[in-house]
């Protein structure tokens, strides 16, 4: 599985150059088990007059290619829009409900993540272990970017023009066909492996040499306020006991 993205360091006017990007193991694995399998057709009409409008929207995203097919992963909150293009023209997308905090109650079958306890969600990963680095040079040698190789851009090429002649509707109702579409989203699932403890953590083998682990939110120690306490009352102690002897 790779990251296809494009570097515009050439000038205004000059094509971009193209680099594929490794994808982070873990990140691989999770993809291929919680997320490929679930994607449901989708015909061309349909996703010309809602999901390829999003290309115009400030909506991140990134493309990856798997198994010969051009993948569009796409944050659209609190959903992730995964879509497949086929190599036979066909079309598979889904949109996935990312936890959040927000969530009061769960959906039916969500199952729980806390950042704090299990690190980044992987899907905010699945985006943004790539699009935080792809856009200095420095930062793409990090998630060890390279000149894409021939095979990757045959199909990347070949999918866009396939994808420019379906092109995208002049239909103004495109946001309320693209949320009748969505719906809710399929609810969230967590990586699983059945050799592993149910608290997901990557292994510095499969972050080794290709991007940089997710962090946490980084929190106060609750143990800084008592220490604090600890240390003025010692302090005061010293002080009565100095001026008992003057």
């Amino acid at each position: 599985m790779h990251y296809v993205i494009e570097a515009w360091e050439n000038g205004d006017g000059e094509e971009p150059t193209r680099l594929q990007v490794p994808a982070r193991h873990d990140l691989a694995e999770y993809a291929r088990s919680a997320l490929l399998p679930r994607l449901r057709p989708i015909d061309p009409d349909t996703f010309r007059h809602s999901l390829n409008h999003m290309v115009g929207t400030a909506a991140k995203s990134v493309y990856f290619i798997e198994n010969g097919a051009l993948f569009w992963c796409v944050d659209w909150f609190p959903l992730l829009i995964l879509v497949r293009f086929d190599p036979d023209q066909s079309i598979a997308a889904e949109a996935f409900r990312q936890p959040t905090p927000q969530h009061d109650e769960p959906l039916p079958g969500e199952e729980p993540w806390d950042e704090d306890e299990d690190g980044l969600c992987p899907l905010y990963s699945l985006i943004y272990a790539v699009w935080d680095y792809q856009f200095d040079a420095r930062d793409r040698a990090h998630i060890g970017a390279e000149p894409i190789h021939p095979e990757l851009d045959a199909i990347w090429a070949g999918t866009i023009e396939w994808l420019d002649a379906i092109g995208v509707a002049d239909n103004d109702d495109w946001k309320q066909r693209l949320n009748d579409w969505t719906g809710t989203g399929l609810p969230f699932r967590r990586p699983h492996d059945p050799n592993a403890s149910s608290t997901y953590s990557p292994s510095p083998a499969a972050l080794s040499g290709v991007t940089r682990p997710e962090l946490p939110p980084q929190h106060p120690s609750k143990a800084a306020p008592l220490a604090g306490a600890v240390v003025a009352g010692l302090v005061l102690l010293l002080w009565i006991a100095a001026t008992s002897h003057c």
